[in-house]
C-alpha cells in the first residue's frame, strides 16, 4: 500500500498601490538611487570573488600578516537558528502559534 503525504504551503502578500505624479526633476534621483542599486550589486560580487581569493591564499590559516603587521582574519562564526520547515511540519499548532508577521516598504526604481 503507497501513501502519499501532501502539503500545503501557503503565502498572502497584500500590495496595495497609490500613485503620484512626479517632476521631471526627480527622475535623476530615482536615476542615481537604480545605478546605486546595481553598483552594490557589483561590488558585493568583487568582494565574494576577493574573499575567495584570500582564503585560497590563507591555505587554511586564521590570521595573515604581511611585513609582521596583521592584515587579514578568518573568524569562525556559529549561529543557532531555528529549522522552521521542520518546526511547521513536527509542531504545525506550535508553528502557527509563532508565526510572526513583519510590514515594510520597499523601494524599486527602473
Amino acid at each position: 500500500m503507497t501513501s502519499t503525504a501532501v502539503r500545503t504551503t501557503v503565502t498572502e502578500v497584500t500590495v496595495t498601490t497609490t500613485v503620484r505624479h512626479l517632476d521631471a526633476s526627480v527622475d535623476e534621483i530615482v536615476k542615481a538611487f537604480a545605478k546605486t542599486k546595481e553598483d552594490m550589486k557589483v561590488l558585493e560580487n568583487k568582494k565574494k570573488a576577493l574573499e575567495e581569493q584570500i582564503r585560497k591564499l590563507m591555505e587554511g590559516a586564521s590570521a595573515g600578516y604581511i611585513d609582521g603587521v596583521k592584515r587579514v582574519e578568518i573568524l569562525n562564526r556559529s549561529l543557532s537558528k531555528i529549522d522552521r520547515k521542520q518546526l511547521q511540519e513536527a509542531y504545525p499548532e506550535a508553528y502557527a502559534a509563532t508565526l510572526k508577521t513583519t510590514e515594510y516598504t520597499v523601494v524599486s526604481a527602473e
